[in-house]
């Protein structure tokens, strides 16, 4: 599958920042796997990760992998988004010619939930197939999205000693900034939360990310981006996204250094107060608690 657009490349992005932790499932991906298969009653499932113009099957039930099939099902499965169900191969028009179709085994069913970053990127899918055509029922779709959960939250807390997980919370705060190891700077941001000390029960919304080898994170108050530049304008946070781009920090320390400097460079322009927050792991693999810590 090759979908030239931002919105791919941000996917693929994804794709690749887990590719490490899916390449050895164990048996937590293969349980899943047979859930689904159990759950619809149906006699295959997998769980796959749709990468540019490849699928890599990392679990499976009853079927070994096929990739016709798996290209023409799980890649429009990522796609359409959402929940996707195919009630009669035969007469879908991406999977009617597949040998698995009209050939052995003679697949007529096909669902799946996306596997979704908790920044909302697809990586691929928890897939049921069967040889009947049928239709799928809102509890097993519900369950089906469940399982797919799962393998996302176990991607999530994989030890693989090279990153962790991050979950953060906010109330009204400006998006946290995640530097990548190959400088790419990407927001993080909950959708929703409501400002604090405002309303007398606001809501916190909450959003989960990863840091990989390499990785680090800023978080700010908006004192950094209400902050004028010479020219008068707000800094704002396409301005403090291209600053980090251009310095290019690697680790914690740096990332504060380089705040540092700019709030430096901006002096007056900084009228409200300013606190930063830096997180890091290093580029080498080691223990997930061997990540830096920094903070002004």
């Amino acid at each position: 599958m090759s979908l030239a657009s931002p919105a791919e490349a941000s996917r693929l992005a994804a794709v690749r920042r887990y590719a490490a932790l899916e390449t050895s499932s164990g048996a937590a991906f293969d349980r899943v796997a047979a859930l689904a298969a159990r759950i619809f009653r149906a006699p295959f499932a997998t769980v796959t990760i749709v990468g540019d113009d490849t699928v890599r099957v990392i679990a499976a039930h009853g079927l070994p992998p096929r990739r016709g099939l798996v290209e023409s099902l799980c890649a429009a499965a990522v796609r359409h988004g959402g929940p996707y169900v195919v009630e009669d191969a035969w007469l879908h028009p991406h999977a009617a010619g597949d040998p698995v179709v009209h050939g052995e085994p003679g697949i007529r069913f096909y669902a799946a939930a996306l596997i979704t970053t908790p920044d909302g990127e697809a990586l691929g899918s928890v897939n049921v197939m069967d040889v009947r055509p049928r239709e799928a029922g809102d509890e097993e779709l519900a369950c089906l999205r469940d399982l797919a959960g799962l393998v996302m939250d176990e991607l999530e807390v994989r030890p693989d000693g090279d990153g962790f997980g991050v979950t953060l919370a906010t109330g009204g705060h400006p998006p946290a900034l995640a530097v990548r190891a190959n400088g790419a700077v990407e927001p993080i941001h909950p959708a929703g939360g409501q400002l604090i000390g405002i309303l007398r029960d606001p809501r916190f919304a909450q959003v989960r990310a990863r840091l990989n080898a390499g990785d680090a994170l800023l978080l700010y108050t908006d004192g950094l981006t209400e902050a004028r530049t010479p020219s008068g304008s707000m800094l704002d946070e396409d301005g403090l996204t291209a600053y980090l781009a251009a310095a290019g920090p690697t680790s914690a320390d740096d990332l504060l250094t380089t705040v540092h400097d700019l709030i430096t460079a901006l002096g007056a322009g900084v009228s409200d107060d300013t606190a930063v927050l830096a997180l890091s792991v290093p580029p080498a693999t080691r223990t997930p608690s061997s990540g830096s810590l920094g903070a002004a």
